[in-house]
């Protein structure tokens, strides 16, 4: 679990940021924190 649930977190984190960037969704306040926060909970369980 350890392993699986960091990478998993990553494909959401990875997704968002993607979207972001080649498909040009807002980037609003909500999305970002949202975003942000994702991906402090994998930097948090990875470790």
């Amino acid at each position: 679990m350890s392993v699986i649930v960091p990478v998993y977190g990553m494909f959401i984190v990875g997704g968002a940021i993607l979207g972001i960037v080649f498909f040009d969704e807002p980037l609003t306040a909500k999305n970002a924190l949202g975003v942000g926060l994702a991906a402090i909970s994998v930097v948090l369980i990875a470790s």
